[in-house]
């Protein structure tokens, strides 16, 4: 049987120029929360329970500090969402402690921000069962096809080496699926999956990720993408409503 885990850095204090770079002077850091609360409530959160296959297990990663903001703003759900408060790392050594014996585990890295297609974990899970059955061996699942969008447009990209990763495992002890930068996952044991579909929300509070500029229109896109290059992006169109239909959203927040 095939547990999915999602793994999800939301407050970690992960360097003092990060800090800086997401919310500023440290007075400011319960705002941040807050927005970013409601920003995971309205966008990851909600195409998870969307799900076709709905995860065991999320496991929210939150440094030690940010105990009493969690308790106020941060949306809860009973038996799904599992609070993890660390000081240093990534919750290896606290997630496993929460974890029962297991024998198969899929444990997924998603950002707080991110949406996920409906049947996400469904086409996540088949790429392994494909893989297991053929004996060839893996230890990573990259999906490498998505989109980012502010709302109003929207922009396809492949990345054949993107964040969005699953890390598949027997071993509760070795659930860390930060263990690796995403870049250099292809020098790993992975498979790519090319149906289990994110997308990047882009939002005031987005620090990391921002519109590309490109001039492929979706048929060169289409092309491109067959010869697996490490990343290319469409041109910038309108955000069709049917797209967000396959992501569990009627609409994104306001940006």
């Amino acid at each position: 049987m095939l547990i999915n885990v999602v793994s999800i850095r939301f407050s970690l204090r992960l360097s003092d120029e990060w800090c800086a770079r997401a919310y500023g002077a440290e007075e400011n850091r319960e705002r941040w929360f807050a927005y970013r609360s409601d920003i995971f409530a309205k966008t990851l959160l909600k195409s998870i329970l969307s799900q076709k296959k709905t995860p065991e297990y999320i496991f929210i990663l939150m440094h030690v500090d940010d105990k009493i903001f969690y308790e106020k703003y941060f949306p809860k759900s009973e038996n799904l969402i599992f609070p993890v408060f660390v000081n240093i790392g990534f919750g290896e050594f606290e997630i496993p402690e929460l974890l029962p014996e297991l024998p198969c585990l899929a444990v997924s890295r998603l950002d707080s921000d991110d949406v996920i297609s409906i049947d996400y974990f469904e086409k996540i899970n088949k790429s392994i069962v494909k893989a297991v059955d053929k004996g060839e061996p893996f230890r990573y699942v990259v999906s490498c096809c998505g989109y980012r969008s502010d709302g109003r447009e929207f922009q396809n990209i492949y990345y054949n080496c993107s964040p969005f990763i699953t890390l598949y495992t027997s071993n509760k002890r070795d659930i860390n699926v930060y263990g690796i930068a995403h870049e250099d996952v292809l020098s790993s044991p992975h498979i790519q999956n090319y149906d289990a579909e994110w997308l990047q929300f882009l939002h005031s509070s987005n620090v990391s990720n921002a519109f590309v500029y490109s001039e492929n229109d979706i048929e060169t896109f289409m092309q491109l993408r067959c010869d697996n290059p490490k990343l290319i992006f469409s041109k910038r169109i309108p955000l069709e409503i049917g797209l967000l239909n396959r992501f569990g959203l009627e609409e994104l927040p306001k940006a």
